[in-house]
């Protein structure tokens, strides 16, 4: 079997988010994993889901071989633990976009140069965004302090997310990182609890603490940057996203996949005897998603083009826009988050 053959192979082994998209029709990921894995590493990646005892066995080799070798495949991105046992880390596979992350968030990939995330780049906006076809794995989160008149929901708050946090982390922006659109700060992802954990462990970030946390999402409001989460009741990062180089915001703004990103539970709304209608138009060069228009002299808000992010409401030097809670606590589903099934446990790491 040639390179290439184990290439395919191994990117069948990968999630897609639609069961009709087949990775291994990719113009683009066969080049990715050819620049990064060597034909031992596909050989071992063949045998994954499995504990290192059974590839050791599979591959006529020591399980302390294989285990190292397996380590070294989950330091680097390519794979991660769906369980940990006596018998060893169960390696698997989690989809083609944790993969991606696992890859851009590790600053050690630079040296492969621009041609690399160039690679990336086109692979996310030319094929990968076009799989949001209900998925919905993030969601906006709101500027907090125009929503404290509100009954706010812990996993809708930045500060009570981080304040229940058990670890944090601060980490680069995988999608900055593949796009380089902006000057916008790389660290600006935050990850919490046992992904916080696991990034750390890769050496692929650095723990903060909570006052630190703040001041970055913070910084983030300043610059206009929109805050998502996992769309999730148990998250585990804040992201803090420029239209510009965030995949999700291009595939809605860019791509008109709208499935890709939730709403929040709010939308932004106009006190009409506080608005001026003013020349500035903040609001209007705030709202990231189009969702804020004037005609005839006056400001309006499509609320189809609101995700509720509120950076309108924020910088409205009139303090005429609010944010008014249209969905339900439900809207948010109580689920895992992104990389909890793979990381939330400690006694996974064990082994690193």
């Amino acid at each position: 079997m040639n390179k290439m053959e184990m290439i395919l192979k191994v990117l069948g082994k990968y999630l897609s988010p639609l069961p009709e998209y087949s990775l291994t029709e990719s113009k683009y990921l066969p080049q990715i994993l050819d620049r990064i894995a060597s034909k031992d590493d596909l050989k071992i990646l063949l045998q994954i889901p499995n504990r290192p005892g059974k590839v050791a066995e599979l591959m006529n080799i020591s399980e302390k071989e294989a285990a190292t070798r397996l380590n070294d495949l989950y330091m680097r991105g390519f794979i991660w633990i769906e369980e940990n046992t006596e018998g060893g880390p169960k390696y698997c596979f989690g989809d083609i976009g944790l993969f991606m992350d696992g890859v851009l968030f590790d600053p050690r990939y630079d040296r492969y140069g621009d041609e690399f995330f160039d690679i990336w780049k086109k692979y996310w906006n030319e094929e990968h965004v076009h799989m949001y076809q209900g998925d919905h794995i993030f969601r906006v989160l709101p500027v907090e302090e125009v929503i404290r008149s509100t009954k706010i929901i812990t996993y809708e708050s930045v500060t009570a997310m981080l304040e229940n946090a058990s670890r944090i982390a601060i980490l680069r922006c995988a999608c900055r990182v593949k796009e380089r659109r902006c000057d916008n700060p790389l660290e600006t992802c935050i990850a919490i609890d046992g992904t916080a954990d696991y990034i750390i462990s890769r050496d692929i970030g650095r723990e903060i603490s909570y006052d630190q946390a703040i001041e970055v999402t913070k910084k983030s409001e300043e610059l206009g940057l929109v805050h998502q989460t996992v769309n999730s009741a148990n998250p585990d990062v804040i992201c803090n996203c420029c239209s510009c180089c965030c995949g999700l915001l291009r595939s809605v703004l860019y791509h008109g996949e709208e499935a890709a990103l939730v709403k929040s539970r709010y939308l932004a709304v106009f006190d009409r005897k506080k608005c001026a209608n003013c020349q500035d138009m903040v609001c209007v060069e705030k709202c990231v998603f189009g969702g804020i228009s004037q005609k005839d002299g006056r400001l309006s808000i499509d609320p189809n083009r609101c995700w509720g992010c509120g950076l309108c409401a924020r910088t409205c030097p009139q303090h005429a826009v609010t944010l008014k809670e249209v969905r339900k606590p439900d809207h948010i589903p109580n689920e895992e988050g992104r990389f909890h099934p793979f990381v939330a446990k400690k006694d996974t790491l064990k082994h690193v």
